[in-house]
């Protein structure tokens, strides 16, 4: 199971939730249950990045 949270999350967004480390602080996810912000992996920011992309060029002019 995977532990993104969605197709938009930032791509230096927390590891468990996608939130930015500014204003974190602890957040609650099923997966991962109450957390700190934790340094998404550089495969995890990859795939953020391409998912990003991918989404702005399908998006309507």
């Amino acid at each position: 199971m995977s532990t993104e949270p969605s197709p938009a999350a930032d791509p230096g967004g927390c590891a468990h939730c996608g939130l930015p480390e500014r204003g974190h602080a602890r957040q609650w996810t099923e997966q991962a249950g109450w957390h700190a912000w934790v340094r998404p992996s550089p495969d995890q920011t990859r795939r953020r990045l391409q998912e990003r992309r991918a989404a702005r060029s399908d998006a309507p002019a």
